[in-house]
C-alpha cells in the first residue's frame, strides 16, 4: 500500500493500525526493560518524522 493513495484521516488510521500491531508483536518479544527502550525510541522516531504532537 502506499500511503499518498489515501487521505489524511485514511493515513492516520493506517500509521495507528500499523504501530498498534507493531508494539502488540514486540510486546511478546521483548522482556520488560527491553520494551521501555524500544517505546522511548519509537516515541522519539515518531515525534522526529511530524506523526505525533
Amino acid at each position: 500500500m502506499f500511503a499518498a493513495q489515501y487521505g489524511k484521516n485514511d493515513r492516520e488510521a493506517l500509521v495507528k493500525r500499523a504501530i498498534d500491531n507493531d508494539v502488540k508483536w514486540m510486546r511478546y518479544i521483548l522482556n520488560t526493560n527491553q520494551m521501555h527502550t524500544y517505546l522511548t525510541l519509537l516515541n522519539a522516531t515518531m515525534k522526529n518524522r511530524g506523526l505525533t504532537e
